[in-house]
C-alpha cells in the first residue's frame, strides 16, 4: 500500500537514495529542502522548500504517514521538527549513527549500550567531538514526542555513490592510479560498511511494515579487512595497482595522519569497536548488504562523472605518498 511520505532533506547520499528507493517503491513523496542543491532533482517527488529551521510552517495542513529526517544535527531545530509535525505525521524515522555510544573501545556494540554526552548540550557546533553526542539528544527529541511511533536506524560507516565525505571513494579513486599504493598495517583491521542502497532499502522496507523501535545498521560484522576492502575496491575499478603495506611507526613518522590521510585507518585501541557493531535486530528484520565489490564499481562509475578539478576531501597527496614510498 503506498505511503504519504515526507523526507527532510532527500537530496543528498542517504536521502537520495532513500528517495530514490521510496519512488521506485511507488510511494508519494514530498521532500522538504531549501532548494539550493538538487531542486527538480528527483522525478516525480513533490517539492517544499524552505529552511527547517523555523521554516517548517510552509508544510501546514499537510499530512503523512512517515516524516523520514535524514538530516538532523542538533537537537533544538531536531525539536522543531517533531513538534511541529506530531499531529501531522503517524510516524517519524530519524536516521541517527553509531556515533552516539560513548565508548567504542569494545567489540560488539548493541542498541542497548551507553550512549555519548557531552557538557555542554546547547551547543551547535557540529564536530568530531560533539557529532555523537548531539545525535544521541537529537534521537531524545524525537522520542520524547513520538514515542513508540518512532524508528531510529544507526548507520555505520555509509559508502556508495553520492558519498560527501570520501572516505571510502578514497580507495576506489586511488586504485585507477598508478602504484604503489600506501596501505595501513596490521591488513587483518575490521572494516564495516553499509551501501546507502541497502541502507535505504531497509528503512522503507520498515516504513511499509510499520516498524518501530532503535536499530544498528550496520554493515556485516566480520566480513570485511582492510586487505579485502582494497581488494574490492581493485575488482570494482577493474586494475589492481600494487600495495605497499606500511607499519604504523613508518606512517607516523612521516606524520601520515589516520581517518584524514588513509581514510578508514583507526589504528587507536579506543577506536577498535568502531567497525564491530553489533545489528543483530536489523539483520532479523531483513537487513542485507551487497558485496563490497559492487559499491565499489558502483562508486568508481559515480567518480568517473566528476568534474575534472573535483579532488577527495580526504587521502594523502601524492607528493606526500611518494616521499613515504621513498622513505
Amino acid at each position: 500500500m503506498s505511503k504519504r511520505l515526507l523526507i527532510l532533506g532527500g537530496t543528498q547520499f542517504v536521502g537520495r537514495h532513500l528517495a530514490e528507493c521510496a519512488l521506485d517503491r511507488g510511494h508519494e513523496v514530498t521532500l522538504f529542502h531549501r532548494g539550493k542543491t538538487g531542486k527538480g532533482l528527483l522525478a516525480g517527488a513533490n517539492e517544499v522548500f524552505g529552511d527547517r529551521d523555523g521554516g517548517l510552517g510552509a508544510l501546514k495542513g499537510r499530512h503523512f504517514d512517515w516524516v523520514l529526517d535524514t538530516c538532523g544535527y542538533v537537537p533544538r531545530v531536531v525539536g522543531q521538527a517533531v513538534e511541529q509535525l506530531q499531529d501531522q505525521a503517524d510516524h517519524y524515522l530519524f536516521v541517527s549513527t553509531v556515533s552516539v555510544y560513548g565508548s567504542f573501545a569494545k567489540a560488539g556494540l548493541q542498541e542497548g549500550d551507553e550512549v555519548a554526552r557531552i557538557d555542554d548540550p546547547e551547543t551547535e557546533t557540529v564536530d568530531g567531538r560533539t557529532y555523537g553526542a548531539l545525535k544521541a539528544l537529537c534521537e531524545e527529541k524525537v522520542l520524547q514526542v513520538f514515542g513508540e511511533r518512532a524508528l531510529i536506524p544507526r548507520p555505520g560507516i555509509v559508502a556508495g555513490p553520492y558519498d560527501p565525505t570520501d572516505r571510502f571513494t578514497y580507495w576506489v579513486r586511488r586504485m585507477s592510479q598508478p602504484g604503489p599504493v600506501l596501505a595501513p598495517l596490521p591488513q587483518e583491521q575490521p572494516i564495516q560498511l553499509i551501501d546507502a542502497r541497502d541502507l535505504a532499502a531497509w528503512m522503507v522496507n520498515q516504513v511499509e511494515a510499520g516498524t518501530t523501535g532503535i536499530f544498528n545498521t550496520a554493515g556485516p560484522e566480520g566480513r570485511e579487512t582492510f586487505a579485502s576492502m582494497l581488494a574490492a575496491c581493485q575488482a570494482g575499478v577493474g586494475q589492481h595497482p600494487e600495495l605497499a603495506w606500511a607499519a604504523k611507526e613508518t606512517l607516523d613518522k612521516h606524520a601520515v595522519a589516520a581517518g584524514s590521510d588513509l581514510p578508514l585507518w583507526l589504528p587507536d585501541a579506543d577506536h577498535a569497536g568502531v567497525f564491530q557493531v553489533r545489528s543483530t535486530k536489523a539483520r532479523a528484520m531483513g537487513l542485507a548488504c551487497r558485496e563490497l565489490s559492487e559499491t565499489a564499481r558502483d562508486t568508481w562509475q559515480w567518480v568517473q562523472t566528476w568534474s575534472k578539478d573535483r579532488v577527495c576531501k580526504v587521502g594523502i597527496p601524492s607528493e606526500r605518498e611518494a616521499t613515504v614510498h621513498a622513505s
